[in-house]
């Protein structure tokens, strides 16, 4: 309502402001009319134009007053119409401005209810919208706390999985290391000449380390793994073939690492020794030696040192002691240098090139150096330790090579208890010390006494190293000189013709062990009485000026042996050559009561001097 009384307002207001000006041109326009009519109807009374000339004349000019009143009226009708007008128009004005502020008001009012209405339809839109964000929120919140649960789960899980990384890691590392120190205490242990003693916890490492390398070819082993299934091969499965063959693919895959290199040809050459393969394996200690000669970092040397030791323990175990001694001194003072004057290593290349002087025929020079290592070993190693008896049992050898053969058999008495103690009473060092002994026994002219001890030994010697074995046959070759002592020719002819070839087969027609078979056979073969057959032994044997390497007491023995079978031949001048050749070697090396020279001073007599 409020807006149609405004409306109408506005229209009366213009109504009044339009007719105005109308209304005042209303009132001279009647004048005009009614004259323009009067003249229109007495146009054709000319006539009449003059008689009225004169009351028109009258009648403009009482117009013109009229028109100047009319002006006067109209100007004071328009100073009232103005003022009316401005009067209409405060009218106007105050109710257009009432209307206006009721308008406002209204639209105020409209406005307000319009907002009112709008916020309200605004606000439950903004309270829906709100809400379905707010539920839209919530919805991402749990899912974000969804993902985030899902994040800690997945981050618990790989700081699990990291933590267990690292504590594999640190195992794998704990297991390489002890796969490192393991392998290179196993090869320490190997130098010192010792079978290494492998707990159940080494064999584990060498087992795993052996699995988790089935993996990977061969051919593509690292050297960690190659020394890993080196040692489960030689110490745990003692597979020397094995070894062999490891040994040959490490120094083809690795062969450009002088330390790689050098491990493998080492433990080559000892997979060879094992064998009895002496010459293979000096030729691989070789290798590695020729290697290593410049070599300047301790672990290198390290090895130079093993192979220089291992060569010269082949040559010696070859027939070649002379061959030998320089290599194992040059051992001797690398170990020195290495380790220290009286380490184990120093200790056991000390004893090495104190047999190698003994198989050089140089017994008094090794009984010295023996006597010297001794002490040092037992402070080391203690008095009842293998090493330790091992030396004392070579210093026993050393006086029998001298013909103390007395004192020799205490000296193995003393010791057979203490090794049957560690080693066991069927353990091959008590064995070979009872062969040692009942040589002792022997050579103080107790052959029967010798034959019986040898006989129990015989069995368990071949049980133990196999029955053509070296010790096997060295004891073989003992019992049928004890058996010829007896005046039982034909029984040691018999048993010297079984181990001849079997010696040749071990250890080379040419080694000194083959030679001393050969010349006793001949012995028995003249005391059967056939010289001719005797000396065709013996000449196959070199003279001594072409080995003088010789033991004295195998040199004088052989020299006795030409006399008596040149003397069979009625060749007394040869024969007195050797017989003087044989006193002087018993002279220079022998006491007088010593049983061999004694035989031969007294066939001298027998044959009626020299």
């Amino acid at each position: 309502m409020r807006r149609l009384r405004s409306k109408f307002f506005g229209f009366l207001l213009l109504a009044l402001l339009l007719g105005s000006p109308v209304a005042a041109q209303g009132q001279t326009d009647p004048g005009a009319n009614k004259a323009s009519g009067q003249s229109s109807v007495k146009v054709d009374e000319l006539a009449e134009a003059r008689t009225r000339a004169q009351e028109l004349a009258q009648r403009n000019a009482i117009l013109e007053a009229k028109a100047e009143l009319s002006d006067a009226a109209y100007s004071r009708l328009e100073t009232l119409i103005g003022a009316f007008g401005a009067v209409i128009t405060v009218v106007v004005l105050f109710f257009a401005l009432r209307t206006k502020n009721e308008a406002i008001a209204e639209a105020r009012n409209a406005a307000a209810e319009v907002a009112k209405a709008d916020a309200k339809t605004a606000i439950d839109a903004a309270q829906t919208q709100f809400a379905a964000l707010l539920a839209q929120e919530r919805s991402n919140v749990a899912e974000i706390e969804a993902k985030l649960e899902e994040a800690r789960q997945f981050v618990a899980a790989i700081s699990g999985l990291q933590a267990d990384a690292l504590k594999g890691k640190e195992a794998i590392e704990a297991d390489a290391n002890r796969l490192a120190e393991l392998t290179a205490r196993l090869a320490q242990e190997a130098k010192e000449g010792g079978k290494p003693d492998l707990s159940e916890d080494d064999r584990v490492v060498l087992e795993k380390a052996s699995e988790a390398a089935k993996d990977t070819a061969q051919n593509q082993w690292t050297a960690s793994q190659f020394r890993a299934a080196i040692s489960k091969a030689r110490f745990v499965d003692e597979d020397w073939p094995r070894v062999s063959e490891l040994a040959e693919d490490m120094a083809r895959v690795h062969g450009e690492n002088d330390e790689d290199f050098a491990y493998a040809m080492n433990l080559l050459g000892d997979a060879a020794l094992e064998r009895g393969a002496v010459v293979e394996a000096e030729t691989a200690y070789r290798h590695a030696i020729d290697r290593l000669k410049e070599a300047d970092s301790a672990e290198l040397r390290r090895l130079l040192f093993w192979a220089l030791h291992h060569a010269g323990y082949a040559q010696r175990n070859a027939g070649h002691p002379d061959l030998a001694e320089p290599l194992l001194i040059q051992a001797r003072d690398l170990a020195g240098d290495l380790y220290g004057p009286e380490a184990s290593n120093t200790l056991v290349t000390r004893h090495e090139l104190a047999r190698a002087m003994r198989d050089h025929g140089r017994a008094p020079e090794a009984e010295a150096e023996l006597r010297a290592v001794l002490p040092l070993r037992e402070k080391v190693d203690g008095p009842e330790a293998s090493h330790t008896l091992v030396i004392r049992h070579d210093l026993a050898r050393a006086m029998l090579d001298q013909g103390r053969a007395a004192e020799a058999e205490a000296e193995f008495r003393a010791i057979l208890p203490l090794t049957e103690k560690v080693d066991g009473s069927e353990a091959s060092g008590t064995l070979s010390t009872r062969h040692e002994l009942a040589r002792t026994v022997l050579d103080q002219g107790r052959a029967a006494e010798a034959e019986s001890e040898l006989r129990t030994i015989l069995p368990l010697t071949e049980e133990v190293d196999g029955p053509e074995a070296s010790g096997t046959l060295s004891t073989r070759h003992v019992l049928a000189c004890a058996i010829l002592d007896q005046e039982r020719a034909a029984e040691a002819e018999a048993e010297l013709r079984l181990i001849l070839p079997l010696t040749e087969k071990v250890d080379g027609p040419e080694a000194s062990g083959t030679q001393v078979t050969r010349y006793m056979l001949a012995l028995a073969v003249l005391e059967n009485g056939d010289p001719a057959g005797a000396q065709a032994l013996l000449e196959v044997i070199p003279d001594l000026s072409a080995r003088p390497d010789w033991i004295p007491r195998h040199a004088a023995r052989l020299a006795y042996v030409r006399g008596k079978v040149a003397d069979a031949l009625s060749q007394r001048k040869a024969a007195t050559a050797h017989l003087i050749e044989a006193r002087r070697i018993f002279s220079d090396c022998f006491p007088e009561d010593h049983l061999h020279r004694r035989q031969l001073e007294d066939y001298i007599i027998q044959r009626g001097g020299l």
